[in-house]
């Protein structure tokens, strides 16, 4: 179920400081945060026909590992120019062939270059948040979306992690939680993962709008459902409930 709240208010009479902020709420935990991030994606796509994207932190694909049909239909849509600073995982994208080395925060395009920019799972790992989102802004046109999928710095599970050290972190996730690539995983900074910091920054640089959906956590044993009951009655208790934030910013 989505709730929709408008927490912001125009700072003044000065449009170009103004930047409106929409934050809804969505308690289905059946849906996956990905999946969700996927159907926002595909809505986008539908407002231009061949749009120009870039993908930043892509990884080697775009889609879960066994969705590549899925990833396959998805990006050939748009013109898409995927980007990452480590070159062993982008030169095997699976699927984008256009592909560049470079961080996001100097982004290697001239300005007004995209219709599109998405990142899944990459802004809790940014140093500079501000900068790479001035980047994005700079290389948007105006009108474009930047969509972003990031854990929520309320999640108690991020409360968690940003006190462990990397190595087990790396572990942890490798090993216990998700299984993944111990390559896959890089340090997270968690320096925008609030609405409300979300919102003061591109407020700054010069967006016009965010919407933003929050998920409840779905647990971190949530392939076990009897311990992810346990974890969401006890976050719940708590009130500590958020998981991940899907984020669409207009230019």
């Amino acid at each position: 179920m989505l709730a929709s709240t408008d927490i912001a208010t125009p700072h003044g009479s000065d449009v170009t400081k103004s930047c409106r902020l929409v934050v809804r709420v969505n308690d289905d935990i059946a849906l996956h945060p990905h999946d969700l991030y996927m159907s926002l994606i595909a809505n986008r796509l539908r407002q231009w026909t061949q749009p120009d994207w870039l993908d930043v932190g892509c990884g080697w694909h775009f889609d879960w590992q066994w969705e590549h049909e899925r990833e396959k239909q998805t990006l050939s849509k748009a013109n898409i120019v995927g980007l990452d600073p480590d070159w062993q995982a982008v030169s095997r994208h699976r699927t984008i062939t256009k592909r560049t080395v470079a961080t996001v925060e100097a982004l290697p395009f001239a300005a007004g270059s995209f219709d599109m920019v998405t990142a899944n799972v990459v802004v809790e790992h940014l140093k500079y948040p501000s900068l790479a989102f001035a980047e994005i802004f700079r290389v948007l046109r105006s009108g474009g979306w930047f969509v972003f999928r990031t854990p929520s710095a309320r999640s108690y599970f991020v409360r968690i992690a940003q006190r462990l050290p990397q190595g087990l972190k790396v572990w942890l996730a490798s090993r216990v939680i998700e299984r993944r690539d111990p390559a896959d995983i890089y340090p997270a900074h968690y320096r925008a993962n609030t609405s409300e910091v979300i919102q003061e920054i591109c407020r700054a640089i010069g967006f016009r709008e965010v919407n933003v959906v929050v998920t409840k956590a779905r647990g971190v044993f949530s392939r076990a459902p009897s311990l992810a009951r346990i974890e969401r009655a006890g976050s719940s208790m708590l009130g500590i409930t958020e998981g991940n934030l899907i984020v669409e910013v207009c230019k």
